[in-house]
């Protein structure tokens, strides 16, 4: 069976950035979305305008600040994840990894637009 004995650290730091990222902006937008109750709350209790167009435009600073701390977070434990994995695997061994051994092909079936299948 394959064994995965070595993964280059800034590959994997560079995946888990990409992967840090996506979920930077995803925490950042929940947190703006939160954010607006206050917004919606200074339209019931009277607040200056200023106040409420602050909240705002922290809110989206939030979610820039959020997206780009994970992906630095992202990218440096990526890195750190994967040196100690070489080392690990270096002594217990490598993960043992299992693979399908198939061809995937698109096959036209009569009577039916495009199916795909594999061979």
């Amino acid at each position: 069976m394959p064994e995965l004995v070595y993964i280059n650290p800034l590959s994997a730091a560079k995946i888990a950035a990409a992967i840090s990222v996506v979920l930077g902006f995803i925490a950042g937008v929940i947190i703006v979305f939160l954010g607006l109750f206050s917004v919606l709350a200074s339209l019931v209790i009277p607040v200056s305008t200023i106040e409420a167009g602050a909240d705002l435009l922290s809110g989206v600073l939030q979610v820039i600040v959020t997206t780009i701390a994970l992906a630095i977070l992202g990218f440096i434990t990526g890195g750190i994840a994967a040196f100690i994995y070489n080392i690990a695997a270096g002594i217990f061994g490598g993960l043992d990894l299992g693979f399908v051994d198939a061809i995937f092909v698109a096959e036209e079936e009569p009577g039916t637009e495009n199916s795909i299948g594999y061979e």
